[in-house]
């Protein structure tokens, strides 16, 4: 894991310091970045498509995307328990978060 990938991780652990259970933890906060990074360009995606099961399963991704990205804004008590068994601060993921994606989400 770099320290882009561990997203307001405690920059002095290291990978191999974090446990089993960490690891997974940090992997659902990582999964929701790059959902909620994912969330403009499969907007942009959606309006070019016609009708069809194309358009239904890019819709169905981008309400992933769309949950994602308000899981991590909503900052609420779900969130901060991920961020605790991930053995991440709350608030330096969430400074990561107005870092990587500012007033845009």
């Amino acid at each position: 894991m770099t320290k882009s990938e561990k997203n307001g991780k405690n920059m002095l652990q290291t990978k191999s310091a974090l446990s089993v259970e960490e690891e997974l933890w940090c992997a659902v906060l990582e999964q929701a970045f790059k959902d909620a990074r994912r969330y403009p360009g499969l907007q942009k995606r959606k309006d070019r498509l016609p009708d069809g099961s194309a358009r239904d399963s890019l819709l169905n991704e981008l309400n992933e995307c769309r949950h994602a990205r308000a899981w991590l804004i909503a900052r609420d008590q779900d969130f901060i328990d991920v961020c605790i068994l991930a053995g991440c601060d709350p608030d330096a993921v969430s400074e990561e978060i107005e870092r990587q994606f500012g007033g845009s989400y």
